[in-house]
């Protein structure tokens, strides 16, 4: 999908980390470099509700950012293969709104691999924005932060959520964002260990869930979150050496990551 606009780099990327990522590498395509430690990127709490900005003009909750595809680098298919044929599987609210599954082989070392998440019908407004990919290896039944211009709810688990990207999006002319059809799509790449991934899958988490976001400039600057406008949530598994049969991919899906029972959170 070609981007109908180009989009710049955030240079507050890490404001909406809470942890260093225990998988995902830093996005050196993008000049991301190391993330730094834990302490320095907790996420403040939320702007007191008398602080409480506006909504921004001509965006209602029937727009919205959606993860529409995932792919590997061409380079990266020999590392790590995308299963093609997944069975339905019935899971426990909150259900996400697609599944990928990828399976890759745990003894190889040191790999990197470069997957391609493609965030489409990104709303173009008058106003600077900031697009985020969020993800976690844990849900929660209730939304652990209120976002009330938002279509959908915030399903990870909050003390489990990293950012893996973060870009600026310029405004648009006010004559060219006047309706919610003036849309816009991204492609991030962010690159994955595979010698971390496979201690991950090997402790019990076989499954990362993501959610992209978007807000204004101005509020992700002022540390301001509820106005965030998220998409659907997906999920992304991982198998290692082979696609799974249907009996063991349901099983995963349907439980929890090994990491989520130690959360101190009511999920």
């Amino acid at each position: 999908m070609k981007n109908k606009t180009n989009l710049k780099e955030s240079t507050v990327a890490c404001a909406f980390l809470i942890a260093s990522s225990p998988v995902w590498a830093a996005n050196t395509k993008m000049g991301g470099g190391a993330l730094p430690p834990p302490e320095e990127n907790r996420l403040p709490p939320p702007t007191p509700k008398r602080e409480r900005p506006k909504p921004t003009p001509n965006v209602g909750k029937s727009s919205t950012v959606r993860i529409s595809s995932l792919a590997m680098a061409e380079a990266d298919k020999k590392k790590m293969q995308q299963c093609s044929k997944l069975p339905k599987v019935s899971v426990r609210k909150p259900k996400p709104k697609g599944i990928w599954s990828l399976t890759f082989d745990p003894n190889e070392k040191q790999k990197k691999v470069t997957l391609q998440f493609t965030l489409s019908d990104i709303p173009s407004i008058n106003k600077k924005n900031v697009l985020l990919l969020l993800y976690s290896r844990c849900l929660s039944k209730k939304p652990q932060l209120k976002t009330p211009s938002s279509k959908n709810t915030l399903a990870l688990a909050f003390n489990d959520l990293y950012l893996l990207e973060s870009y600026d999006i310029p405004a648009t002319p006010s004559s060219q964002s006047s309706s919610d059809s003036s849309t816009i799509s991204k492609i991030f790449e962010i690159d994955l260990e595979t010698d971390k991934l496979a201690k991950q899958v090997e402790a019990g988490n076989t499954k990362f869930y993501f959610q992209a976001g978007l807000l204004t400039k101005a509020d992700f600057d002022k540390q301001y979150y509820e106005e965030v406008r998220l998409s659907p949530m997906v999920a992304v598994h991982f198998s290692p050496k082979a696609c799974l049969d249907k009996r063991t991919f349901s099983s995963q899906m349907r439980a929890k990551n090994l990491s989520c029972k130690e959360l101190s959170t009511k999920n």
